[in-house]
């Protein structure tokens, strides 16, 4: 997770979608990926799917969300 975040982080102009799928995720990967979040500016779907998202990770992904204003996006389906 933390090189994925890494490349994230690095705002490739061409890493426009994201997904990641039965893959639990808890508070600090999420911390993690809201981190990269921030700073990258093209971004434009992000899936994460049967993730096992709990509040913590909920509450990370929010306050980055806010930063990222190109996502058009977010598929966070079948996380209960």
């Amino acid at each position: 997770m933390y090189a994925l975040c890494l490349v994230l982080s690095q705002n490739l102009e061409t890493f426009l979608e994201l997904e990641i799928v039965n893959n639990p995720l808890d508070g600090s990967y999420l911390s993690m990926l809201a981190n990269a979040l921030t700073t990258n500016t093209h971004l434009e779907r992000l899936t994460l799917t049967n993730g096992s998202i709990e509040d913590e990770g909920a509450q990370s992904l929010a306050g980055a969300l806010v930063e990222n204003n190109p996502l058009q996006e977010l598929n966070l389906s079948q996380n209960m």
